[in-house]
């Protein structure tokens, strides 16, 4: 798993290659971050997928989906260039995780749901005041965020 430290110096140096920062704020973010651990810990899920960390992976052996269309600087050494837009061309995952990314979703409900299928277990951090259309199995507050769990 990442650690607190080999987190914050990757998003400190992505900020430096980027025009826009990105990873502001990165010790408010290190803490939804630091919950998907907590859960991955727990759950011991084999197969996962992260969803637009832009190169920083919570778990060592993740599957990684991002898309170079995106606008944002992407760590091209991904498992899937796709759009999150669009229907899913991927297999089935014990826990999918998409941190801050689905709210910038075009159609939230339809990507959640399109999303959802592809997993046993979902890990979204979305801002606070977001609306979710389905209840989470677990919620947690991280500041500006809450991140959430479905199983």
């Amino acid at each position: 798993m990442i650690t607190k430290e080999q987190f914050l110096k990757q998003t400190s140096q992505i900020n430096k290659n980027f025009k826009t920062r990105n990873w502001i704020n990165n010790e408010d973010r290190w803490l939804y971050h630091e919950q998907s651990i907590k859960w991955i810990e727990e759950l011991k899920p084999s197969k996962i997928l992260e969803i637009g960390g832009l190169g920083i992976k919570l778990h060592e052996n993740s599957d990684t989906l991002d898309y170079e269309k995106s606008g944002w600087l992407v760590n091209k050494d991904w498992t899937y260039n796709q759009d999150i837009n669009e229907e899913l061309d991927i297999p089935h995952y014990d826990m999918i995780i998409a941190l801050r990314v689905y709210h910038h979703s075009k159609d939230f409900n339809k990507n959640f749901k399109e999303v959802r299928k592809h997993c046993d277990a979902l890990i979204l951090a979305l801002p606070k005041e977001f609306p979710i259309i389905e209840p989470a199995t677990q919620t947690v507050e991280c500041k500006d965020s809450n991140i959430y769990l479905w199983k």
